[in-house]
């Protein structure tokens, strides 16, 4: 499909298919002065060899048919971290899906917050979170966890004091041969 170059006022290059969309199949559609660059096909970001989106100031997003994705690494870096998404969702299988540069690691699976193996959300300062499908939940201690000390159980997104979480577990781990235990 053809596109037609347009220069605008301040000096930014447009590219444009017959319908007004932006579009072109050999570069980027819009290139700034600063040398910012956006890659478009028929007004949707799309790149399938690079990043759709490259600012001057280094931040790069790898989009296909508007949506971000990236197989084989991050689909957002820029100066505070990166971020890991298949179409259009925050997801990474086993690695947190976003990293930031101070530290902090979030974990999502189809854009939900979700790990079986530890926390979900682990900040720098040492708070810690445990979420699974989405849900506050966690079966071998606090669901959260603050660097102060701080401590809040849930199963299944309920709040619980730890007396009643603990009695909730129990009541999950309880055989017909343990049925002479008395837990109030």
């Amino acid at each position: 499909m053809e596109s037609f170059k347009t220069i605008l006022e301040d000096g930014t290059i447009e590219y444009k298919n017959k319908d007004g969309k932006l579009h072109r199949e050999d570069g980027p559609a819009i290139e700034k002065t600063n040398g910012s660059k956006y890659w478009l096909l028929n007004g949707e970001y799309h790149r399938v060899d690079g990043p759709a989106i490259k600012y001057s100031s280094g931040c790069k997003y790898w989009l296909l048919n508007g949506k971000l994705h990236r197989d084989n690494g991050p689909a957002v870096e820029y100066d505070e971290g990166k971020e890991w998404y298949l179409n259009g969702k925050r997801h990474r299988e086993n690695e947190p899906a976003i990293e930031r540069a101070n530290g902090d690691k979030f974990w999502f699976l189809n854009d939900i917050r979700h790990r079986i193996d530890g926390p979900a959300i682990e900040k720098s300062d040492g708070n810690k979170e445990w979420w699974v499908n989405g849900e506050l939940h966690r079966e071998d201690g606090p669901a959260i966890e603050s660097a102060h000390g701080a401590k809040l159980w849930y199963l299944k997104d309920i709040v619980y004091s730890e007396s009643d979480y603990k009695k909730e577990i129990l009541k999950n781990y309880i055989t017909i041969e343990d049925t002479s235990l008395n837990f109030e």
